[in-house]
């Protein structure tokens, strides 16, 4: 059986190339070549997060794969950590966990970093990726090089940090960095913060005046046909078996 997020990206493939997609659905949330593999790990954003931004649009467009309470992560196994908007997903012994907020409590918070490392470290999975996300200014007001990241050094924990901007002549230096980050990202332009981690960066959302191509979405081209040279479409995380 093919896996339902394989099909999904299937689609997304297709219908990327068309043009068809709708920037709305926010479909791609975090993109990484954590290494040694080249394999991509791909973050769904209304599926890993159940972020409610775009849903009814995602839904809609993946109906016929998904049942639309997808977006409420009905069909996924999750493990929900304290207050902030955190979820771990657990596949084959790895655990893939995204954290979203903008403050510095929530996302930068010892506390959160501590529960999250703790039970990571208790079931002992062979790998973990630690999505840490900034929403907003948070990239430009919290400098990712601070964060309670670093605390992971030496752990085995793969950290993917990214951030999330919104499209808005508030956040254009946020925006115009987010840009950079992407693009520094694709050619391998930024160092790692900690001893086994991964830079990616998120797609931005639409403004209520029109949607404007987001930093993200100017790249999707590139990755969608990097995605498609390493990645067998059938399983998503065949590289777990070869590291």
């Amino acid at each position: 059986t093919v896996d339902p997020i394989a099909k999904i990206l299937q689609k997304l493939f297709s219908l990327v190339e068309s043009g068809k997609v709708p920037l709305e659905t926010q479909p791609l949330m975090a993109f990484a070549n954590p290494p040694p593999g080249n394999a991509p790990v791909f973050l769904l954003q209304n599926i890993w997060v159940g972020n409610p931004a775009g849903g009814e649009a995602f839904a809609e467009l993946f109906t016929d794969i998904l049942e639309p309470s997808v977006n409420t992560c009905a069909p996924l196994d999750w493990l929900e950590i304290q207050d902030v908007h955190t979820a771990m997903f657990v596949r084959e012994n790895r655990y893939y966990l995204s954290t979203r907020s903008a403050n510095e409590d929530a996302l930068f918070g010892a506390d959160a970093l501590r529960t999250i490392t703790m039970e990571i470290h208790k079931n002992k999975p062979k790998e973990g990726f630690l999505v840490m996300i900034a929403v907003g200014k948070g990239i430009t007001d919290v400098p990712i090089e601070n964060t309670s990241c670093t605390s992971l050094r030496e752990s085995e924990v793969v950290c993917m940090v990214g951030c999330h901007v919104e499209d808005d002549d508030e956040n254009i230096p946020a925006y115009e960095n987010a840009k950079a980050w992407v693009k520094g990202t694709l050619v391998g332009g930024l160092g790692p913060i900690c001893r086994r981690s991964v830079y990616t960066n998120l797609d931005n959302v639409g403004t209520e005046e029109g949607v404007k191509q987001s930093a993200y979405a100017e790249t999707a081209r590139e990755r969608i046909v990097a995605v498609k040279k390493n990645m067998d479409p059938d399983n998503l995380f065949r590289f777990t078996k070869t590291r």
